[in-house]
């Protein structure tokens, strides 16, 4: 398992290649016991950032480990990128309700209808941004299930 972990940050921005079957889930062990402990440590602080750290100094590695393992089974390592699209398409819709929201708030001639259409604007923001920063935080676990279907 250890060797397995070391390679995993050895070949941090490696995405040509394989990865064994066995090297993967032992790697994905390694990360998922070190990623409680973040946990635990960040919990110890009463802070969010150290996760979220965490999960940003993991990214990398855990999208090429995702590469290499796909190419280990023969297929395109591009489909990685097919776990990331409803996210995107979340964001993007909710990036124009909100613009047309802010619109139609210009628009409207009574204020209370203005300001409610433009807390309801805010709201989608902070729950865009909240996505986002959720995103950040799961994205260590998002590796395991993401690649259930490989193994």
């Amino acid at each position: 398992m250890i060797n397995a972990y070391k390679a995993y940050w050895k070949r941090y921005f490696d995405f040509k290649g394989r990865t064994s079957r066995s090297n993967f889930w032992w790697a994905i062990l390694g990360q998922f016991i070190v990623s409680i402990v973040v946990g635990f440590l960040a919990r110890m602080l009463d802070t969010n950032a150290v996760n979220s750290l965490w999960s940003l100094i993991t990214f990398i590695p855990g999208l090429s480990l995702n590469v290499r393992r796909l190419h280990d089974v023969d297929h395109s390592g591009w489909l990685v990128l097919l776990a990331y699209i409803p996210i995107i398409l979340f964001m993007v819709s909710l990036t124009l309700t909100t613009a047309s929201l802010l619109m139609n708030a210009e628009a409207a001639s009574g204020t209370r209808k203005r300001e409610k259409l433009q807390n309801f604007s805010l709201f989608l923001y902070n729950v865009r941004y909240s996505m986002i920063v959720l995103d950040i935080i799961c994205s260590g676990n998002l590796e395991v299930t993401r690649n259930s279907l490989i193994a």
